[in-house]
């Protein structure tokens, strides 16, 4: 038989735990949310991006509602226009956090609560669970999330959000199913034992989809240190074998002190002038520069500028940045990195070859500015032209994700023949530079 279903008013005192209730997990899953994907730069977003999480994750939602799949349109609008990124991730996520809650809902509203008046304590029992529940998902989950939102390559998010589609579709179809009034009661009986399975089901799948992003994001972040410390061993590399060099030198440099002696003492100061233009070639340092006190985005210099000279390209560095910055080595390197890489291969086709980078903290700023040549159209999409784009660059966009993580901006348009990046974002002040 259906259970029916009574909404009596609420006392002050339901109102009063209701809301502690609402703000308590509310904000627990909002601050989950946005662990995973950045909201935008906006206070209005963010308050609405809060009480969408807080109205959607109490509501009295069981099997046979419809305000199940009605909540789902507003619910998914709202949080697609208050955040900003990559947008499989951005519908992933939406999709994903969708169904924790209202499978975590309809779960206790329809087996938990029982049959009968939906009042006085059997509400509040219903906002307990639920809030206990948020609470207990999001000290779990935020010790596996990095401190900023989580970065992912596009082919990643893709896949994951294919599979985000099972949980929501899984549950559309149950609450389809629940609609006694249009399957009668048989059926719904029916749809309450299979819901005991599936909805548990439903919020497993989601709960491992969520662990799943924290956990590729981990193995991301793992493989961007290695490559930036595969840079650091190059580079320490060559300066070993730099400094090996010069040792050698310095030690015959007695016989090669002899040897003059002995050609102008012979009168060949000719001959004795040319042995001395090859023993300081031989002394002249090697093509590893010395761009800026960032040992990470030295090496990183370093290796695009050998990749520069093999190009046949021209290049222009400035650089001035300190041994530690607020921003972490692997996003700037990352955004470096991606900038320098992108105009070698524009220039590389281009009638002007000169590439030029300035990049400079100042005033608590953090700037950067890029300036190389191109031939040809610009994808309006600004995004990589790698044969393998999923894995080795992702163009404009991320890096626009790195700025907009720090709280800054990333430009990048075409002037004349001539395409121009700039990226500005403020610093946070550390310790160690006796600031806050």
């Amino acid at each position: 038989m259906e259970s029916v279903y009574i909404i009596e008013p609420r006392g002050m005192l339901e109102w009063l735990y209701s809301m502690v209730c609402i703000l308590l997990g509310g904000f627990c899953i909002y601050r989950l949310f946005v662990r995973y994907i950045q909201p935008r730069q906006n206070w209005i977003c963010k308050l609405v991006l809060f009480a969408a999480f807080g109205i959607s994750s109490f509501m009295p939602i069981w099997l046979g509602d419809e305000n199940l799949l009605l909540t789902a349109p507003p619910f998914i609008g709202t949080v697609m226009l208050c955040t900003q990124g990559n947008r499989y991730g951005r519908l992933c996520t939406v999709f994903t956090f969708f169904c924790l809650e209202m499978s975590l809902s309809a779960f206790f509203g329809t087996y938990l609560e029982g049959v009968g008046p939906y009042t006085g304590f059997s509400r509040m029992a219903f906002d307990g669970y639920r809030c206990v529940s948020y609470i207990l998902i999001f000290f779990y989950l935020k010790r596996k999330l990095p401190e900023k939102w989580v970065y992912l390559p596009k082919r990643l998010w893709k896949i994951l959000f294919w599979f985000s589609l099972m949980p929501l579709g899984t549950l559309a179809t149950l609450v389809t199913l629940g609609m006694s009034e249009r399957f009668g009661d048989l059926a719904y009986v029916q749809v309450r034992a299979m819901g005991l399975v599936i909805l548990p089901s439903v919020f497993l799948t989601s709960f491992t989809i969520l662990a799943a992003v924290s956990a590729l994001a981990d193995y991301e972040q793992m493989e961007r240190t290695v490559h930036l410390l595969e840079l650091r061993e190059d580079y320490y590399e060559s300066l070993r074998q730099e400094e090996t060099r010069i040792r050698h030198i310095r030690h015959d440099i007695k016989n090669h002190l002899f040897t003059l002696r002995e050609l102008l003492a012979g009168g060949k100061p000719g001959e004795a002038a040319a042995y001395l233009d090859g023993l300081l070639g031989e002394v002249q340092p090697g093509q590893k520069a010395r761009f800026c006190e960032n040992e990470a985005v030295n090496a990183l210099l370093c290796s695009k500028v050998d990749l520069i000279l093999q190009k046949g390209l021209d290049y222009d560095f400035r650089i001035l940045l300190e041994e530690r910055i607020s921003i972490a080595d692997i996003d700037l390197c990352s955004l470096i990195g991606n900038a320098l890489d992108n105009a070698i291969r524009a220039a590389v086709s281009a009638e002007d070859q000169k590439i030029s980078l300035r990049c400079r903290c100042d005033k608590g700023m953090f700037m950067l500015k890029v300036v190389n040549g191109f031939g040809g159209e610009i994808d309006g999409r600004l995004k990589t032209t790698k044969p393998d784009s999923g894995r080795h660059g992702f163009g404009i966009p991320g890096m626009r994700e790195i700025a907009a993580r720090y709280g800054g901006s990333l430009e990048a348009k075409a002037q004349g023949d001539r395409f121009v990046l700039a990226a500005c974002m403020p610093l946070r002040r550390t310790s160690e530079q006796g600031l806050l």
